[in-house]
């Protein structure tokens, strides 16, 4: 360490004109280099870490520094939880009485998938008449923390009664009402019940906005956003990981869906609650968003607030449109635009952007592309562009380059944010001096849609950079190859269950059931979950548009039971149909050559036609037929020399 200091000491000699306060310097490479890795050296040891709880910590989460040898990620993150993490392992929702007669029971590896498209109002949940929730406290269960407990709900309260119709008010002699409470834990029923109910919010251990926020929000009749019907491709859940006594925490529920999966919805787990010695108890598909999990919880999110207007029709009676990703609600003030950050005006389509900078960009078809840039600039300034695409397009934002400043431990003083998840929630952070990264909007929400802002003002008193320039483009969709393994769900799979006209449903499964070979021990796997109707059928079906070339569809199936040929068969018929709504069939699981109990491979070669869409018709039998590893990618199948082609 000595010997570190003075390396450091001399290169500062030889070297004066270090612009410490821009967080780079004017040295050559090959000497910025060895400073750096001095520097590295050193924070090892000295390092202080931010307060866990400071907005200070969020950015940090959300920042990365673009350099010459790679991505840098802050070295002062604080490693321990904050409040609301901690207080997650204390929650436990409580089903209704009378809906379903409490808690469901997890079953590890095994559990249904309801199909369609719907969400965090728990479909079963009595929810409160005209939106009016009665409540009281339990003033002596809260000994020593009452003011605490008052402040912090009174915020919890104001947020809803700004921005949804659900009012929260103190109880007089009303039959139905909430007890305010402290017990063992943080948790609340979902759904109202009926005469005295209790939300329990433990007062050494879950008095945060953002918890008491969580179990209002259940008691209104919402669900975890990890138990949401169509979270497959959203989050999967470790169950080996996973505390056995609050398995039911992680239960997918039947649940209405108004808006998009949200990660910083306060209905979300942190990755790690429950998890067994400190592991986690979920994952993400993609990790670079896992900042939006783990950043404060203390507002309610655009995406939260939209949803409880749809659940309790807020905006029923509301005639406003909003645009560019903006919510219509109904709060204290009528109906009017809840929009994200960087939009604002009646209907959000205006920008909220320094003058001089900033834009809305307009691509008008696959391919074309813009350049923004901005070379001189003066600190305090921020700047907002939205840039939508095409009808079937994503959109993709480049960093040609970037030259903005960065302290010692790698927190950026000045950042370009691309909002690459959902626009109305907080985007990725970069600065430095080295472009290349790149990023595409996220098949969440509205794929043709992206922020992008430029941000000076929380560290004006910073020295400027040299600015940068990022290339905007709309790509098509769905151009990629990808697979369904269905270890984690339907994480990364293009089909999703067709709810309109199925008559059963699919689940999960793996070797837990011996009835059941598993494709891969320990590994999940989609299994048809009818009640051996013949005549009913289910529909897997993609709804990406993909560009028109030929692709090679592969999967592997499994046939459970002998074949009886009897007319009352279990089959599965892989289609495809064009823009035109011709259907062809691919190929039939299910007729009399079928092997049984055993895994089979398959791969299908595609023919290039314009609106694609595959279909997958499970029909109900005697048989129960399971599938794995579904994977579409371009161009021709190659061919297997086993002959499993």
């Amino acid at each position: 360490m000595k010997l570190t200091l003075l390396l450091l000491v001399c290169l500062a000699c030889v070297q004066p004109s270090v612009e410490r306060a821009a967080g780079y310097s004017k040295f050559d490479k090959g000497l910025k280099e060895t400073l750096r890795e001095l520097m590295e050296e050193l924070r090892t040891d000295e390092v202080k870490h931010i307060d866990s709880e400071s907005e200070a910590e969020d950015d940090a989460e959300s920042q990365r520094v673009e350099l010459p040898g790679g991505e840098e990620k802050p070295q002062n993150i604080n490693p321990n939880s904050k409040e609301e993490q901690k207080e997650d392992n204390l929650d436990k929702s409580h089903f209704s009485v009378g809906l379903g007669g409490g808690p469901k029971k997890a079953t590890y590896n095994v559990y249904r998938y309801l199909a369609g498209n719907k969400r965090i109002f728990e479909e079963s949940a009595t929810l409160w008449t005209d939106g009016i929730i009665p409540y009281s406290i339990d003033e002596a269960s809260f000994s020593g923390y009452l003011s605490t407990l008052k402040s912090q709900l009174a915020d919890a309260i104001n947020q809803l009664n700004s921005d949804t119709c659900v009012k929260w008010v103190e109880r007089t002699t009303e039959e139905n009402y909430v007890l305010i409470t402290s017990a063992d834990g943080c948790w609340s029923y979902v759904g109202k019940t009926g005469g005295e109910q209790k939300i329990s919010l433990e007062k050494d251990g879950c008095l945060t906005v953002h918890t008491v926020l969580h179990e209002l929000l259940h008691a209104m009749g919402t669900q975890h956003e990890q138990s949401r019907s169509d979270r497959m491709k959203m989050t999967s859940m470790l169950w080996k990981n996973i505390d056995t006594k609050n398995l039911n925490n992680f239960d997918m529920a039947n649940t209405n869906n108004a808006q998009p999966y949200d990660y910083k919805s306060v209905m979300q787990y942190e990755l790690q609650s429950f998890g067994k010695n400190g592991k986690n108890s979920m994952s993400i598909p993609d990790t670079s968003f896992e900042y939006l999990i783990t950043n404060t919880k203390n507002t309610l999110s655009l995406y939260d607030i939209g949803e409880i207007n749809s659940g309790y029709k807020c905006t029923a009676d509301c005639t406003n449109t909003c645009k560019n990703g903006g919510v219509v609600t109904k709060g204290s003030s009528g109906c009017s635009c809840k929009c994200p950050s960087g939009l604002k005006g009646s209907d959000c389509s205006e920008l909220d952007t320094s003058d001089g900078c900033g834009e809305f960009i307009t691509l008008s078809s696959s391919g074309d592309k813009k350049t923004i840039s901005m070379g001189s600039y003066t600190p305090g300034v921020v700047c907002t562009w939205v840039i939508k695409g095409p009808a079937n397009n994503r959109i993709k934002a480049t960093i040609d380059s970037l030259d903005l400043p960065y302290n010692e431990y790698d927190d950026c003083y000045h950042w370009l944010e691309f909002r690459d998840y959902l626009i109305g929630d907080r985007g990725k952070e970069r600065c430095g001096t080295q472009g290349g990264a790149s990023f595409t909007k996220a098949m969440v929400g509205d794929p043709g849609r992206m922020m992008i802002r430029f941000n000076t003002a929380k560290h004006s008193d910073q020295a400027a950079g040299k600015g940068f320039s990022v290339t905007v483009e709309a790509v098509e969709s769905a151009a990629a190859t990808t697979t369904c393994d269905f270890q984690k769900d339907f994480q990364t799979c293009l089909f999703q269950v067709d709810k309109s006209k199925s008559a059963f449903d699919f689940r999960f499964m793996s070797t837990v059931d011996t009835r059941y070979p598993g494709n891969e021990d320990g590994f999940q796997y989609l299994v048809m979950d009818g009640n051996k109707n013949p005549g009913n059928k289910a529909y897997l079906v993609t709804s990406a548009d993909f560009q028109e070339a030929a692709r090679c569809l592969s999967f592997k199936y499994l046939y459970i039971d002998r074949y009886y040929d009897d007319g009352y068969d279990a089959s599965m018929v892989f289609k495809y149909r064009n823009s035109a709504g011709t259907e062809s069939t691919l190929f039939t699981i299910g007729t009399t050559d079928v092997s049984y109990n055993s895994w089979q491979t398959k791969s299908l070669d595609l023919p290039a036609v314009s609106g694609l869409q595959l279909i997958i018709e499970a029909n109900e039998g005697w048989q129960n037929i399971a599938l794995d590893n579904i994977s579409l990618k371009s161009g021709a199948c190659e061919k297997n020399p086993t002959g499993l082609n």
